[in-house]
């Protein structure tokens, strides 16, 4: 009976440590399977611009908070949204530079290059290379992206297109300017 209250004790213990501290037993291979994840959504899905891994990496009610203009946020479209940058942007090509992952949450510090080839919201092609940088962070559960938070650097890549002014240089559409203002 002794030794049944200190196993019983025992395992009390474990549970209240692993639920304070957010861990799961065989939390070390769930963070590698998230990361794992992680990589795959990268290559798949971003790099080859491939609809069925949406299908298979993402849950069916996945969201995202960057749908394109007249796009929804489900997975859908994602897909949508997926397939117009793919054909703004050709060659788009995306690196993971870093990846953190906790729990259920895998965080993604990523560097994309591409072409601009196609129209993209309101942007005839340029034929400009890009290279676009942000942060991802993916919800994963049983296996399954649940949604994507993602912040990138639109301001950069927009100026690279030339709807803004770089330093030392006039945007792309500007007019010169007056040589004198009249009052």
């Amino acid at each position: 009976m002794r030794k049944n209250r200190e196993v019983l004790t025992i395992l009390l213990l474990i549970a209240f440590l692993v639920s304070i501290t957010g861990c799961q037993l065989g939390g070390k291979a769930k963070l590698e399977e998230n990361l794992a994840i992680a990589r795959i959504w990268n290559l798949e899905i971003w790099n080859k611009g491939s609809l069925d891994a949406v299908d298979q990496l993402c849950a069916e009610n996945f969201t995202f908070n960057y749908p394109l203009p007249g796009c929804s946020s489900d997975r859908e479209g994602y897909k949508t949204t997926l397939t117009n940058y793919k054909k703004a942007f050709e060659g788009l090509s995306c690196e993971i530079i870093e990846s953190i992952a906790d729990v259920n949450k895998v965080a993604v510090r990523w560097k994309c290059t591409s072409t601009h080839k196609g129209p993209f919201m309101g942007i005839a092609p340029t034929g400009k290379e890009l290279t676009t940088t942000g942060i991802s962070i993916l919800t994963i559960e049983n296996a399954k992206i649940t949604e994507e938070y993602t912040e990138s650097d639109m301001l950069s890549m927009f100026m690279q297109l030339g709807m803004f002014p770089i330093q030392g240089q006039p945007a792309a559409d500007a007019e010169a300017a007056p040589d004198e203002i009249e009052k």
